[in-house]
């Protein structure tokens, strides 16, 4: 396998893209239960990344995460349903003084959290938003 960073053309086809191991090292990834929130999947970062001692399989997302992140992350998992596609939430203290920008999705019966550290995509929040809205409106268009 190709490290990090150093794949070119004469390497693409040994990455084993049809069998992702691993998340891009500047984030970590996360999944917990639909119902329960019991955390399901974590990256080998997640605990380190999250300012957490530990994090795994088995814990519960309530004791881990700040109360205020827990109802973020469930806000969005609203809006992911019910507009069909990620939310996204930034500047989100997940932990005291860990602040992310967050991908909320479903796949199957797991909510999966995608977490950058705050300011690492190119993305401007107000484009997505502006974005957003355009895309609503001409989903909603009679033609």
């Amino acid at each position: 396998m190709v490290e990090f960073g150093k794949a070119d053309l004469t390497s693409c086809d040994k990455e084993p893209i049809h069998i992702p191991g691993s998340i891009q090292p500047h984030g970590c990834l996360f999944s917990c239960d639909r119902d329960t929130f019991m955390l399901r999947r974590v990256s080998a970062n997640a605990a380190g990344m999250l300012g957490l001692e530990h994090m795994r399989p088995g814990d519960m997302l309530s004791e881990l995460l700040g109360r205020e992140a827990v109802h973020e992350i469930r806000n969005a998992l609203t809006n992911s349903l019910s507009l069909k596609r990620p939310a996204y939430l930034f500047d989100v203290e997940i932990t005291p003084g860990h602040l992310l920008d967050l991908s909320i999705h479903i796949v199957g019966p797991e909510v999966v959290v995608e977490c950058e550290a705050t300011g690492a995509s190119d993305i401007s929040r107000l484009s997505i938003g502006q974005l957003r809205l355009m895309l609503d409106r001409i989903r909603n268009t009679n033609r």
